[in-house]
């Protein structure tokens, strides 16, 4: 097991890698800051500073979202999104492909894609929101970061607690976790297809999750993260330990299904597998898939 330091510059880690050919290698890392890591992850772009891009291939429209990671950032997300949908629909493109494969979640941008896709108000989910707390003890509240201060007393929403010790929470957790999608701007009528995977978790699997229950779109890739059992998020601290100076991140919202479900992620329409020989070729064979039915 490696060190952890509080100078990352000094202990190198060693690892074992297997390469997509089945060598092994060893090779030497070295440790990095959070904010040095968080630079490097977001691989920006000339338009996102998260790496997300918009691009037109023939007659289908590629929007890719590594990251809603978004959460303390001036940049203007959601006109992206809107940007977007509103040049796949002045240039009247066949489909649009949604690549958030690498997108472990974030901030819930949901609402803003979704919004986009239908006519009528759509309901969010399903899921209950449970908490373990109403109220933060105040010598806690040093340690705690987060976005939005209302997470630090939920006050009267949070009802309980029950005699497993949690509150039911009867609001949203972010203020852009709806319970209601509501319409907004001009709807994209073409076809929409999702990729999918394994990093899918929090936002993102509850994206997966709407976007296959309500068929407003096609589901390519691999099963994703989360578990329709149950799963945690909406709203975060962001723990420093005073003694380390590490930061931890803590979900704050367990979001349980009313009605009993598989012990498993979401299950895309199409299963495209990533394989080594693949990636090692150069070829993204369901992202070819996804363009081959959002372009039919």
């Amino acid at each position: 097991m490696a060190t952890l330091s509080t100078d990352p510059s000094s202990s190198p880690s060693a690892r074992v890698v297997v390469r997509a050919d089945g060598r092994t290698a060893a090779i030497t890392c070295p440790l990095m800051t959070a904010a040095v890591r968080d630079a490097a992850l977001r691989h920006p772009s000339k338009d996102s500073p998260y790496g997300w891009t918009f691009e037109v291939h023939g007659n289908v429209g590629i929007l890719t979202m590594p990251t809603w990671a978004v959460f303390h950032d001036k940049w203007d997300w959601r006109g992206f999104i809107d940007a977007s949908m509103d040049t796949a629909i002045n240039r009247n493109l066949s489909g649009i492909v949604i690549d958030v494969r690498d997108n472990g979640g974030g901030l819930d941008c949901v609402a803003s894609i979704i919004a986009r896709l239908i006519e009528a108000p759509l309901a969010a989910d399903s899921y209950s929101r449970h908490v373990r707390y109403r109220k933060i003890p105040d010598r806690l509240a040093p340690h705690l970061k987060t976005w939005d201060r209302s997470f630090k007393d939920w006050g009267e929403s949070a009802i309980g607690p029950d005699a497993a010790g949690f509150y039911n929470l009867t609001r949203p957790g972010d203020a852009s976790d709806a319970d209601t999608i509501q319409p907004a701007g001009r709807r994209f009528q073409s076809k929409v297809a999702v990729l999918v995977g394994p990093k899918n978790a929090s936002a993102t699997f509850g994206f997966a999750s709407l976007m296959r229950r309500d068929r407003l779109g096609t589901l390519i890739g691999e099963q994703t993260g989360g578990n329709r059992r149950g799963i945690n998020g909406g709203a975060f601290f962001f723990v420093g330990l005073p003694g380390s100076g590490i930061e931890v991140d803590l979900p704050l919202i367990a979001y349980w299904p009313d009605t009993p479900q598989p012990d498993a992620g979401i299950t895309p329409d199409f299963i495209v597998p990533a394989r080594a020989a693949d990636l090692q070729a150069g070829r993204d064979l369901a992202l070819a898939r996804a363009v081959l039915i959002a372009s039919n």
